[in-house]
């Protein structure tokens, strides 16, 4: 018989009953087996969409049951992740924490001592790992479609000129979590490590356009000195023109994706992981290749899927495969951050 795999969700706010909750749900050999969410209303709606999942007011009653789970997944507010992940590590669970996975780079080497002591995994949800254009990206760069790369332009940009109702990112200051670079930017740094690793150095800024007390909009150039190679990072809440998602220019030709992946789209319209249309674009939202001869060509979109990330957990958690993100590289992203607020 197949072995299921008991999970906990702790939080069930947007992250978790979107970007969570689904996932777990529709992943084969894995169970949503208990929420912890004090909110009445947010348990009435779990009791509705996943009947049988157990619903606990806090962690402590939780971890009281602790022998009946095996992954804890963690998406409540920022500046909760590290100690949350921390009891979760020592009651012998492994644990997926959303982005960011703390709020110190000190924070992550700790939770990542505590998961080597403990004998558990610990992987940050780094699901835009998972999206469609990013591993459309991967792709072009795989088969060596603009020659060698020399800069990579990564976008996500949106403009909202008050925040939306119980948007607590856009209003929280940075010491608590709060801000453009812990949210977009945790991606936009991520996806950049893992195509490329860390860089030799970086230079950017960090700004506050619509004054609400903690900073909106980013730029961020990662410096690869051996390849020559620019990686620029864009991230703003207050940019009402914004670019394509991707721009990536080499010797021989540019690859340009104007528009990201649709998932979070389809999940809100209440689209299923495992419908067979699921993560795919239409080609009219493909991206363009161009060619050194002045040349054209559209590239079909890899269609993405997030349920890949728990698939994956999964297989690490019951057969010893690599996680789906290394805790090592949220690290790097962390110290990056830090290094990014010295200098601004």
């Amino acid at each position: 018989m197949e072995k299921i795999l008991p999970v906990v969700l702790i939080g069930y706010g947007t992250g978790g009953s979107i970007f969570h909750a689904p996932f777990i749900n529709a992943c084969q050999g894995m169970k949503l087996a208990a929420v912890v969410t004090s909110n009445k209303e947010r348990q009435e709606a779990i009791a509705r969409t996943y009947p049988g999942t157990k619903v606990y007011d806090g962690m402590e009653a939780m971890l009281q049951d602790r022998e009946q789970f095996q992954l804890a997944v963690i998406t409540t507010p920022n500046h909760m992740h590290h100690s949350q992940a921390r009891s979760c590590l020592e009651a012998g669970l492994h644990v997926v924490v959303d982005k960011p996975f703390c709020l110190t780079a000190a924070q992550a080497e700790d939770l990542i001592a505590q998961a080597q002591a403990s004998g558990k995994i610990i992987s940050p949800y780094h699901n835009r790992r998972f999206d469609s254009d990013f591993l459309t990206l991967r792709k072009v760069l795989e088969e060596n479609l603009v020659g060698t790369p020399f800069r990579l332009e990564s976008r996500i940009e949106r403009f909202r000129a008050r925040p939306k109702p119980g948007g607590w990112r856009e209003t929280t200051s940075a010491s608590e979590g709060g801000g453009v670079l812990y949210d977009l930017g945790s991606h936009l740094i991520d996806q950049a490590i893992a195509l490329f690793g860390p860089p030799d150095d970086i230079y950017g800024k960090l700004q506050e356009r619509r004054g609400l007390g903690v900073e909106d909009d980013l730029f961020l150039a990662l410096d690869y000195k051996e390849t020559k190679l620019q990686v620029h990072l864009y991230a703003s809440m207050a940019c009402l023109s914004p670019g394509p998602r991707f721009t990536l220019s080499g010797s021989t030709g540019a690859f340009i994706k104007e528009k990201g992946c649709p998932q979070e789209d389809m999940l809100k319209a209440g689209v299923s992981p495992l419908a067979p249309h699921f993560g795919q674009e239409p080609a009219s939202d493909w991206g363009s290749l161009l060619t050194d001869g002045g040349e054209k060509h559209k590239v079909e979109t890899v269609a993405g899927n997030w349920l890949t990330y728990y698939q994956t957990m999964r297989l690490a958690i019951l057969d010893g495969a690599p996680p789906p993100v290394p805790a090592r590289a949220a690290w790097q992203g962390l110290k990056l951050m830090e290094k990014l607020r010295e200098r601004c």
